[in-house]
């Protein structure tokens, strides 16, 4: 067993489920000697009394999924019903602890809560009371309980591929890309040249009527529209994934919304 000096922290918090008076015998000992044990959480704590000070104890048990635990043959009344415990220490030894008790149904209720804690099973040569088998599961359920899964960060991934126009539609319509503005829509706030030679500035664009401005923003819209429109159709015909198309139709807002409000 681990040697223990306190107890104290998560293990000190966790619930009882069991415990009781035992014999035990070390692996390299053929003495039994009487103990006082205590399943908290998935740690069996073993004390030298039923007072469980930490001065009485004597050591801990581990019980994750590495543990094994087994019943012995040549159980009697008169000599006891006994199971083995394997578990590892902290220091990553396989440890053998046996274990006896003085009846049947108190072996198989320790036998199932080691076997339910570590494994999440209950073993399949146990004699329990109903109300002891539902105490074993209450205790799986709470101690193998563990929070949900952090969701799963998408991975990078290419844009939808810009559908092919026919000549057409890109006679009819000025296609431009997620990153560039039309040619109506880069003059607002912008510092080119226009055909006047002089500088739009912000100022110069809150002066524009407000019809004027109007007609911009409808024109803005109904290219948004039409960008739109491409994505449905490409995610109709499966040339992307919902996820692509999601981050297609956000980039082509982040790109164009901004210019909406230029001229405010």
């Amino acid at each position: 067993m681990d040697d223990m000096g306190t107890l104290s922290g998560d293990n000190a918090r966790a619930r009882k489920y069991q415990e009781g008076w035992t014999q035990h015998q070390s692996e390299n000992s053929k003495d039994w000697n009487k103990f006082w044990i205590v399943l908290r959480g998935f740690m069996v704590f073993v004390f030298e009394s039923d007072s469980t000070r930490r001065s009485a104890m004597v050591g801990t048990l581990t019980l994750n999924q590495d543990a094994e635990c087994r019943s012995l043959p040549g159980d009697t009344k008169k000599k006891g019903y006994k199971m083995e415990l394997i578990t590892i220490s902290a220091e990553g030894k396989r440890q053998m602890n046996k274990f006896k008790f003085a009846s049947q149904n108190e072996r198989d209720l320790w036998k199932s809560f080691v076997v339910g804690i570590s494994q999440g099973i209950i073993p399949s040569d146990v004699h329990l009371l109903p109300g002891q088998l539902k105490n074993v599961h209450e205790a799986m359920a709470e101690v193998r309980n563990t929070p949900p899964p952090l969701p799963n960060i998408p991975r990078p991934t290419t844009l939808l591929p810009r559908p092919k126009l026919s000549q057409s539609s890109m006679n009819s319509e000025s296609s431009f890309s997620s990153n560039q503005a039309p040619p109506s829509v880069r003059s607002i706030g912008s510092n080119e040249s226009s055909d006047s030679g002089s500088f739009q500035t912000p100022k110069n664009v809150r002066s524009m009527s407000l019809s004027t401005e109007t007609e911009e923003v409808t024109n803005l819209r109904q290219l948004m529209r039409r960008q739109s429109d491409l994505a449905f159709k490409a995610l109709d015909t499966g040339a992307g994934s919902p996820h692509e198309f999601r981050l297609f139709i956000e980039l082509i807002a982040r790109s164009l919304q901004p210019r909406l409000f230029e001229g405010e």
